[in-house]
């Protein structure tokens, strides 16, 4: 998982000292609505194990609006640690990747800060992606 995840970690942010949370001044949010958001996500997901439970995949989105810096926890429905394959976490990892609609990115200046930490939790039932919230 570590590996996979550096792999996409290779940005800059535009100010490295600090960064601002996603809901705090601002409320930099996914500018086209969390449905739409799902719908992406579900977009050509590869089948999940028979497992349910829950993804916690978080980033800093940098002034520019690319997202890198990325983390991630898979856990089962009594929030232990589990594995839900490669292939989902490629998956997730590159459709977030690409990303470039945030709203009110361009006001974020909470303390200073131009970059912004993010988290998706992504729910997994059914053995497909059935929630995702900020």
């Amino acid at each position: 998982l570590a590996e996979t995840l550096n792999s996409y970690n290779n940005y800059s942010l535009c100010r490295d000292s600090f960064q601002s949370l996603y809901y705090v001044g601002e409320d930099v949010r996914y500018a086209k609505g969390m449905h739409h958001l799902l719908e992406y996500l579900q977009k050509d997901a590869p089948k999940i194990e028979d497992k349910d439970g829950f993804i916690n995949l978080h980033f800093t989105i940098n002034c520019d609006g690319e997202v890198g810096r990325l983390g991630m926890e898979l856990l089962d429905r009594n929030y232990q640690p589990t594995d839900f394959g490669p292939k989902l976490v490629q998956h997730l990892v590159e459709k977030v990747k690409k990303i470039k609609d945030w709203k009110d990115l361009d006001q974020v200046n909470y303390k200073g800060a131009k970059d912004v930490k993010m988290f998706f939790l992504i729910q997994i039932t059914n053995q497909q992606i059935a929630e995702v919230c900020p």
